[in-house]
């Protein structure tokens, strides 16, 4: 799954912990490997979701 969100340390924290939480289950199953991965893009790789965000906008 890929969303993107603002680089806001509120935000980057919640998701870090919503995550850890989900994950706690499936911990014990054999084999798997679990990542959170954060990427940044540049605003000219995101593409507007909606016609009201413009580029070089504030998002």
């Amino acid at each position: 799954m890929n969303c993107t969100l603002r680089a806001d340390a509120a935000a980057l924290d919640a998701s870090s912990q919503i995550y850890s939480e989900v994950i706690e289950p499936l911990k014990g199953l054999e084999g798997i490997v679990l990542t959170l991965t954060l990427q940044t893009y540049t605003r000219s790789l995101l593409r507007p979701a909606s016609p009201s965000i413009q580029p070089n906008r504030p998002i």
